[in-house]
């Protein structure tokens, strides 16, 4: 499992994962850290945390 999200901004590698993949990422990351909101920015390949 990934620890992004203690990181503002993670660089998701694998380029392999699916749609669903990412979006289950950021789900988890969003319940971890209910005041962040995880963003996947999908040229870039990173994940972004955004404090909301």
């Amino acid at each position: 499992m990934y620890h992004l999200c203690s990181l503002q901004r993670v660089q998701y590698r694998d380029a392999r994962a699916g749609k669903d993949e990412i979006r289950e990422l950021l789900k988890r990351c969003t319940s971890l850290n209910l005041n962040h909101k995880a963003r996947y920015i999908p040229k870039s390949g990173f994940i972004d945390l955004i404090t909301v």
